[in-house]
């Protein structure tokens, strides 16, 4: 993976050819976990190159990149689904939002949601003279974005405790 020209967190010109073994996946997705706060939807994005990671790391019988470095991914059943999933994480990236500094005038505001897979939360702070305003005349400037994937006993909760969880 090479990037070529970012503009400050616009990449507008990479590039990032298809992986062809365990080590070049695990290399992708910690690349992308760096980024995370500043990809919109970053959890249900990068989810199914995490689980066929999961497949990498179940037959390498390890986690470490040497482990993994020699698992080809073909061989797994990487196909149209992790194609398509790649693509859709390289469209993320081009989507990466500038975060703006804290700015104690300014008023906070917190934002979050879940799904039945997913939890998200976003901040954003606005000028107090924005207050009264609707939310679409706001000026929201993105302070963090954060989001997960439920897991293990969490996929069983109810959605009102998963809602609650995401705040």
């Amino acid at each position: 993976m090479r990037l070529l020209h970012l503009s400050g967190t616009l990449i507008e010109k990479f590039l990032l050819s298809l992986p062809t073994t365990g080590a070049d996946l695990q290399q992708f997705i910690c690349a992308v976990n760096w980024l995370r706060m500043t990809l919109p939807d970053y959890a249900r994005t990068v989810a199914p190159l995490m689980k066929f990671m999961e497949t990498v790391y179940k037959q390498a019988k390890g986690r470490s990149k040497k482990r993994v470095k020699g698992v080809l991914l073909k061989s797994l059943g990487w196909g149209i689904e992790q194609d398509r999933s790649w693509k859709n994480v390289k469209q993320m990236l081009l989507r990466s939002v500038t975060l703006a500094h804290p700015d104690p005038t300014k008023t906070v505001c917190v934002f979050t949601d879940a799904s039945e897979f997913f939890w998200g939360a976003i901040v954003t702070q606005i000028p107090k003279d924005d207050e009264g305003k609707p939310f679409e005349e706001q000026a929201h400037q993105v302070l963090a974005m954060l989001s997960h994937a439920f897991k293990g006993s969490q996929l069983r909760w109810a959605i009102v405790e998963k809602v609650v969880e995401g705040k």
